[in-house]
C-alpha cells in the first residue's frame, strides 16, 4: 500500500469516526477503500498521473459519502449516479411555512420522502399522501378550512391566506419537524414530530416505515404476531411500575381516580421505531399515558416480549 492510498484511508477513518456513519454509509466506503488499485514500488511517470486522478475520484467519492445527508435534494439526486452509493430513500423538505403573529406560530418542515427505485414508488407515495394530509389538519387549525389552499397555493399565498384568518385561529402555535431514524439496506424510519399549543400544548410523534425488501409500509400489526400486543403491553406496565417505584415524581395512569385514562394495551398503529441496537422501541404521544410533565415516554421492548411475522 503506497503512502497516499494510507494517508486516504487514515482520513476516512478519522472522518467515519467525527461523524458517528450510520453502518450501512460505513460499509460502503469500506467497498470503495478495498476497490483502490495497489501501485507498484517503483511507479512510472504515467503510472504517478494515474494515481493521481484515481486519488482525486477516491477522494471525491469519499467526500460524497461524507456530505451526502447535508446536500441539496438536487444534489442527491445527482449523487445517484455514482454506483458506489447504490440505490437510496432520500427525504427531502419539499415545502415550509413560517408565520409569525401577535399570537400565533406557524413553523411547519414539510417532508417528500423519494426513491428512483420503482419498487419503492407505492410506499413513498402513500407516505407522502399522509403527510399533506396532517399537514392540511394543522393548517385548518390556524382558521377556517384551508386544505384545498394549500394543495394548490403557493407558500407566498398560503402565507398571505393564513395571516388573514389568524384572528380565527384555535391553536396558537403549530409546529411540525421530521428526522430519518433509520435508512439502512432494508429499512427506513421517517419521524414526524408536531407540537400544538392552544389552551393546553401537546406533542405528538408519527412514525412512517418502509420495508426496502418488500417495497411495503410497515405498522405494528404487520410486524407482530397477534398474542404479542398483550405481552408487549404486560412489558410496558411492568415498566411503569418499576419507574413509579424506584421514584415518586414519576407518574402513569395505572389504576388511577379516572379509569378512562388508564394505560391497558397498546394500539395496531402504535408509533414504533428500531433503535441503534436492533431493540423495539415503543413511543407514546405527550399526555397519552402519563401527565403532561412525563413528556412523551418511550419503552425499550426486549425480544423476549414478542414474536415478529414472517415476512
Amino acid at each position: 500500500m503506497n503512502t497516499w492510498e494510507s494517508e486516504l484511508r487514515r482520513m476516512a477513518q478519522s472522518e467515519r469516526e467525527r461523524l458517528h456513519m450510520p453502518e450501512e454509509m460505513s460499509a460502503r466506503l469500506d467497498g470503495v477503500l478495498a476497490g483502490l488499485p495497489e501501485a507498484a514500488r517503483q511507479p512510472s511517470s504515467r503510472r504517478v498521473l494515474w494515481l493521481r486522478a484515481a486519488r482525486m475520484a477516491a477522494a471525491a467519492a469519499l467526500a460524497v459519502l461524507v456530505i451526502l445527508p447535508n446536500v441539496s435534494w438536487q444534489a442527491a439526486y445527482a449523487m445517484q449516479e455514482i454506483p458506489i452509493l447504490g440505490a437510496l430513500v432520500r427525504v427531502v423538505t419539499i415545502r415550509e411555512y413560517h408565520l409569525e403573529g401577535e399570537d400565533q406560530r406557524l413553523d411547519l418542515a414539510v417532508p417528500q420522502v423519494v426513491s428512483e427505485e420503482p419498487g419503492l414508488t407505492s410506499a413513498t407515495e402513500e407516505i407522502n399522501q399522509s403527510v399533506d394530509a396532517i399537514v392540511s389538519n394543522l393548517l385548518d387549525e390556524m382558521g377556517e378550512t384551508v386544505a384545498e389552499d394549500y394543495a394548490t397555493s403557493t407558500p407566498e399565498e398560503l402565507a398571505e391566506d393564513l395571516q388573514e384568518r389568524a384572528e380565527q385561529a384555535t391553536k396558537t402555535t403549530i409546529e411540525m419537524d421530521y428526522e430519518v431514524l433509520a435508512d439502512t439496506e432494508d429499512w427506513f424510519t421517517l419521524r414526524l414530530t408536531l407540537y400544538t399549543l392552544g389552551g393546553s400544548g401537546s406533542v405528538q410523534f408519527r412514525c412512517y416505515h418502509i420495508d426496502k425488501r418488500t417495497g411495503e409500509t410497515v405498522t405494528l400489526a404487520d410486524l407482530l404476531e397477534p398474542e404479542s400486543y398483550e405481552t408487549v403491553s404486560e412489558e410496558i406496565i411492568r415498566q411503569m411500575r418499576e419507574q413509579m417505584a424506584e421514584d415518586e415524581d414519576v407518574v402513569y395512569w395505572l389504576d388511577s381516580d379516572v379509569p378512562e385514562w388508564d394505560f391497558t394495551g397498546i394500539a395496531e398503529d402504535q408509533s414504533f421505531y428500531w433503535n441503534e441496537d436492533g431493540d423495539l422501541v415503543i413511543i407514546f404521544d405527550e399526555y397519552a399515558v402519563a401527565p403532561g410533565y412525563m413528556g412523551c415516554p418511550e419503552f425499550t421492548i426486549p425480544e423476549t416480549a414478542y414474536t415478529l411475522r414472517d415476512r
